[in-house]
């Protein structure tokens, strides 16, 4: 360092020395004439003025508010260039919704079941007014701005299929309300997948109702299709597949549990106790060595209390839980030998472990994160929630229940009908077996089954009246938030773009397992 540098250093300019002498170093190729004035260069760079914007303090030297004009894109954006080759896309008029009619003629498709034949629905289409005055429906007339003022047009083409939901829970419940009554009660659906199930699901929620689906076997295996039921179902209602349903009492007791509550089971510490004692007798006479020769007589395993037993199922969970944790420290744990020391030594009082008399040391609420042997509390917070009373059971109609139900119903007598199953293909006798299975868990209770989406033989179909057109159209209404009441699984095809999409779409509905989402063709 040069003295000049040392002087800088001495008198505390170490921020502009030290940079200067790198500087300088790294200038070792430039000439001695002009090295000075290029250090001197480089350091004026680390003194640096900041910039100041300064306001005229007379107003009058401000420009006026109309002497600066933005630019022009600021003010209207340029026009977008368009691609003279794009396509654009027809704006939509309508939607039709698709009318499966089963082959007459025996074909079978591929799963051997009866061929669908897939149309536009004539009945089920809705068309935007020509005058913008509200939507023409096929089957339900003209339906004003207002009636139709924020539904998407694709629902309005599954109009009747929502207002068959609606009738039936008019029809189950009494109302059509969409709002939550007080009054409690538990439906059972069977195919719940289908537009007018789905919907009773969905209004029976909105009106505090419970429900119990079972999804239909053409969907049961689609996992998310269940776990969107079961959404759809208010706690503590749920979704379950057809293969659960199949047996009577497997279903009955789960609509038992929903609608009536779950039973707490009472805890019997002498049955606890009793078989440790004769599992440790056991266990001593064939483990001798391990033992050390251990043996309890009876009148000794008889002093062997509840409590007893409760204290050493919780040291057996503390060492446990030490030897999961890694610690190894500690003599040996040896059941046998504490009890041992329980019968023949001094006794622990249960008094020494609160948690097992179910209380919280530090006085706050009891959280059991295991089983007492000695009583048992709910988990505070929690009450046990009750559906209600069996109210009645939706049954939808698909192809397969169709055909099993015909064939049924034209046999006359059990062993005919017994017969008539066993010709049946095996996901047509799980349908007919868990459709039964849900009407079987309504008629436990004394309510009636009534069917959608079709007829079955021997069985009450819904009636839709304009009550329940209303209901679905304010159930259909999508609000501001994008939430509304209904909701559906659909899947567009947009046949006036391409007309080759109304052919896929009738194909894609026909197929066996077509999945759950309705086929809507708009044009």
């Amino acid at each position: 360092m040069s003295d000049a540098s040392s002087a800088r250093y001495a008198n505390g300019q170490l921020a502009v020395a030290r940079p200067q002498t790198m500087i300088l170093l790294r200038l070792t190729r430039i000439p001695p004439k002009y090295r000075a004035a290029a250090a001197t260069t480089q350091c004026r760079s680390f003194g640096m003025k900041r910039k100041q914007h300064l306001i005229p303090k007379d107003p009058s030297l401000l420009p006026a508010p109309d002497q600066i004009k933005p630019p022009s894109y600021f003010t209207s954006p340029p026009e977008p260039v368009s691609d003279p080759d794009a396509y654009v896309r027809k704006p939509v008029t309508a939607a039709h919704s698709i009318d499966l009619t089963m082959d007459t003629s025996g074909k079978l498709d591929s799963s051997y079941h009866p061929a669908m034949i897939g149309s536009l629905s004539k009945e089920d289409v809705c068309t935007i007014d020509a005058n913008g005055e509200g939507v023409v429906h096929g089957r339900y007339g003209k339906l004003t701005s207002e009636q139709v003022a924020g539904i998407p047009l694709e629902y309005l083409s599954i109009l009747n299929m929502a207002a068959e939901g609606a009738a039936a829970i008019r029809t189950i419940a009494g109302s059509t309300s969409t709002s939550t009554s007080g009054e409690k009660g538990t439906i059972v659906v069977y195919g719940a997948t289908h537009p007018s199930a789905l919907a009773a699901v969905q209004l029976a929620s909105a009106q505090g109702l419970t429900s119990v689906a079972v999804v239909g076997g053409d969907h049961s295996g689609n996992a998310e299709a269940v776990d969107l039921v079961k959404g759809f179902a208010a706690h503590p209602g749920t979704a379950v597949p057809e293969e659960y349903a199949i047996r009577k009492s497997v279903l009955g007791d789960l609509v038992k549990v929903v609608s009536e509550g779950e039973q707490e089971a009472s805890v019997n510490s002498e049955q606890f106790v009793s078989d440790f004692r004769a599992n440790l007798k056991d266990y001593c006479a064939t483990f001798e060595e391990e033992v050390r020769g251990l043996k309890l007589s009876d009148a000794e395993l008889d002093t062997f209390t509840s409590e007893d037993y409760a204290v050493l199922k919780h040291k057996f969970k503390l060492r446990g839980n030490s030897l999961l944790g890694g610690d190894l420290s500690g003599p040996p744990f040896e059941p046998p030998m504490l009890v041992r020391d329980a019968i023949r030594g001094a006794k622990e009082s249960v008094e020494d472990y609160p948690v097992l008399k179910q209380e919280n040391e530090y006085g706050d609420a009891f959280i059991p994160f295991d089983l007492s042997v000695l009583e048992t509390k709910d988990m505070p917070g929690l009450d046990d929630a009750i559906g209600g009373p069996v109210k009645g059971a939706i049954i939808a109609v698909s192809p397969t229940l169709l055909v099993a139900c015909e064939a049924v119903s034209k046999a006359k007598g059990k062993r005919a009908k017994a017969e008539a199953l066993q010709y049946l293909t095996g996901r047509q006798r799980n349908a007919y077996a868990a459709a039964s299975s849900v009407a079987a868990a309504a008629g436990a209770a004394g309510a009636d089954v009534y069917v959608v989406g079709g007829a079955l033989p021997e069985m009450k179909s819904v009636d839709v009246t304009s009550e329940d057109v209303a209901a679905a159209l304010d159930a259909m209404r999508v609000d501001e938030d994008g939430d509304s009441k209904l909701n559906f699984f659909v899947q567009v095809f947009r046949a006036g773009d391409y007309q080759s999409y109304q052919d896929y779409a009738i194909h894609k509905a026909t197929e066996p397992l077509s999945g759950p989402r309705v086929k809507v063709v708009t044009k």
